[in-house]
């Protein structure tokens, strides 16, 4: 079945969601709950809604976890890695140029996203590292760290690689040549751009800014 992210329809990604749970329970929590959360935060962060994610997690976090639903690691792990891209993506929307408690509210979120890169590293899973490097090059491009976000981002690839995670790779290689720049960051783009066409991308920098929020402030 086609991703509608992939396909550039956050639209129909939402609506995909809504009709999924329409007979689901509101009263007890089910694993189809934390698929139904993630992927709504997905799609906010495909339209880079941020602090809505960040929000929409917050209010399900909780529950969640009281239905014991972060004993499975791989749910951990992703649920961990989401709301650290949701912070991300979030403090894109706060300026270093802005007003104090913008920048203020920008340095916690990339606070936030940094612990739960320490909270994914601690448990050791070789694909979930991988992804907790891609959170640290954001962060670290979010505070204006070029160089270092760069040198993150190519330690994340080829772990991904090393990890047959061909889609994520693809993204972090376009997003190290938006870092980069110039003729050498146009090829990046180029190549990154065709594998992810590869992969039914329909829209790569948009899936790219989802998968691997990078900005510099």
């Amino acid at each position: 079945m086609e991703n509608p992210l992939h396909a550039d329809d956050p639209a129909r990604a939402r609506a995909e969601v809504d009709r999924a749970m329409a007979g689901w329970s509101r009263g007890e929590i089910h694993l189809q709950h934390y698929y139904a959360l993630v992927a709504r935060v997905q799609a906010d962060l495909y339209e880079r809604r941020g602090d809505e994610a960040v929000e929409r997690l917050a209010a399900e976090w909780s529950a969640l976890r009281g239905a014991f639903v972060f004993r499975v690691q791989l749910l951990r792990l992703q649920a961990l890695h989401v709301r650290a891209r949701s912070a991300v993506v979030a403090a894109a929307a706060h300026s270093s140029g802005g007003s104090a408690w913008a920048r203020l509210g920008r340095d916690r979120l990339i606070a936030a996203a940094e612990r739960d890169a320490g909270r994914i590293e601690r448990e050791r899973r070789p694909w979930a590292t991988a992804l907790a490097l891609l959170v640290r090059g954001g962060a670290a491009a979010s505070r204006g760290q070029r160089r270092w976000a760069l040198a993150l981002l190519e330690r994340a690839g080829a772990a991904l690689d090393d990890n047959g995670m061909r889609l994520w790779s693809s993204a972090a290689a376009r997003q190290r040549g938006i870092l980069r720049g110039g003729a050498e960051g146009r090829a990046l783009v180029e190549r990154a751009d065709a594998a992810m066409a590869a992969e039914l991308v329909r829209d790569p920098a948009r899936l790219a800014d989802m998968l691997v929020p990078v900005r510099l402030p």
